[in-house]
C-alpha cells in the first residue's frame, strides 16, 4: 500500500513538472510572437583626426530609405523597411530619439540583424553633413563644414553593446544607436591639406568648406570612405 501511494505520488509530481514546463513553453513562444518597440538614435564619434587638430562637433543627415532585417534564434526572419519619400532629417545626437524610426518589432534573440540605410538622392540638397573645428599648425582655428549632396549607402552588422546576442524584449528597454565616424574618413587627409585649404564666407564667419565644388582634393580622399565605417548597437546602456 506504501509503495502504491509512493508511486503516485511520484506520478502526480511527474506531470506537475511536465504541466509547468508545458505552460512556461506556451508562455515563452507567446512572447516571441508579441512585439516590443524599438527606438532609433544616430550619432557620430567624438575622437579627433590629425592628431589632433581636426575635431568633430555635429551635424545631420537626410535619409531616403531604412532597411531591417534579422534572423532569430526562435520564430521566423524579420524584415521590413520604410522609404522616407520626402527626406527624412535627423540631428547627429545621441540624446534625440528619431521618432520616424519608433518601430515595432517582433522580440527575441537575434542571430543576425543587418541595418541598411540610404540618403536622399536629391542632388540639390546637401544630404549629409559634419561640422567640427580644426587648429591649423601655424596656430588658429577655424570651424569645419563637410557636405556631400550625392546619395550615399550604408550597411552594417548589428551588434549588442556587450558584445552578446541582441535581444528585443518587451519588458527591457532596447534602443538602438547609429554611429558614424568621421575621424576614419579623414584619416588620409594631411594637416598640410587643411592648412592650405581656402576658406568660405559662411553667415559672415571663415570656414573650411569641404564639398564636390570647394577643396576638392580634401573632398575626393574622404568620399570613398564615408559609406565604410558603421557601427550599430543595440541593447546599450
Amino acid at each position: 500500500m506504501v509503495a502504491v501511494m509512493a508511486l503516485h505520488s511520484k506520478h502526480v509530481m511527474r506531470n506537475k513538472v511536465i504541466l509547468v514546463l508545458a505552460v512556461a513553453t506556451l508562455i515563452s513562444c507567446k512572447k516571441w510572437k508579441e512585439p516590443t518597440e524599438v527606438g532609433f538614435y544616430m550619432d557620430i564619434t567624438e575622437t579627433s583626426s590629425i592628431d589632433g587638430q581636426l575635431t568633430f562637433t555635429g551635424g545631420e543627415i537626410v535619409l531616403e530609405y531604412f532597411e531591417f532585417d534579422g534572423e532569430r534564434q526562435k520564430g521566423d526572419d524579420v524584415f521590413f523597411t520604410k522609404d522616407f519619400q520626402d527626406g527624412l532629417t535627423i540631428p547627429f545626437d545621441e540624446t534625440m530619439k528619431i521618432e520616424a524610426m519608433d518601430f515595432v518589432i517582433p522580440q527575441g534573440i537575434y542571430k543576425r540583424l543587418d541595418i541598411r540605410f540610404k540618403t536622399s538622392d536629391d542632388l540639390t540638397e546637401v544630404s549629409l553633413v559634419v561640422t567640427g573645428n580644426y587648429s591649423f599648425s601655424g596656430g588658429g582655428s577655424v570651424p569645419v563644414r563637410f557636405e556631400i549632396e550625392n546619395t550615399q549607402s550604408f550597411e552594417a552588422r548589428a551588434e549588442a553593446e556587450d558584445g552578446a546576442d541582441i535581444v528585443l524584449d518587451k519588458d527591457i528597454y532596447s534602443p538602438a544607436k547609429i554611429i558614424l565616424d568621421p575621424a576614419y574618413w579623414f584619416e588620409p587627409v594631411p594637416a598640410s591639406s587643411f592648412d592650405d585649404a581656402d576658406l568660405t564666407d559662411i553667415e559672415g564667419v571663415n570656414t573650411l568648406l569641404i564639398s564636390k565644388d570647394v577643396n576638392e582634393e580634401i573632398y575626393n580622399m574622404v568620399l570613398d570612405r564615408v559609406d565604410e565605417a558603421v557601427v550599430i548597437l543595440f541593447n546599450y546602456q
